[in-house]
């Protein structure tokens, strides 16, 4: 039986029977883990990448984005090692957006989405689809 790499799904690597450095796949598929897992993004309207981000830092990636970001519309950036990783989301993700929480109501322990009428704060849970993203609805 051949095994297909990667992942259908999250693009994780498989790790080969008889596969040198088997370490290397199994690393790869952590930090893969590490970036999407519990998703949670910076924000999602800033069209320049921060001059200094920290290791882990994620962001969603706005139309006319620029610098390392041009051309990766719609994806989630990952600052890891140095450089920008680039995921393209998968139908069903679920990512929490650190900046529109910062300006709404605190989410309630176990409560997916917030207010989204006019008057009230906007969700700070998007859910992430191949070429655009939605609020999580109520």
């Amino acid at each position: 039986r051949t095994i297909k790499m990667p992942t259908p799904y999250l693009g994780l690597p498989y790790i080969a029977q008889g596969q040198a450095q088997k370490e290397i796949a199994h690393n790869e598929a952590l930090n893969l883990l590490d970036a999407v897992v519990q998703l949670a993004v910076k924000g999602r309207t800033t069209v320049n990448p921060p001059v200094a981000p920290a290791e882990g830092e994620r962001w969603i990636i706005p139309p006319g984005a620029t610098g390392a970001w041009a051309g990766q519309t719609n994806k989630v950036a990952l600052w890891k090692d140095g450089f920008w990783r680039f995921f393209t989301p998968q139908d069903g993700w679920l990512a929490f957006v650190q900046d529109v929480a910062r300006s709404s109501t605190p989410l309630a322990a176990g409560n997916l989405s917030s207010s989204s009428r006019s008057t009230g704060p906007v969700s700070a849970w998007i859910l992430l689809k191949r070429r655009s993203f939605a609020p999580v609805p109520r």
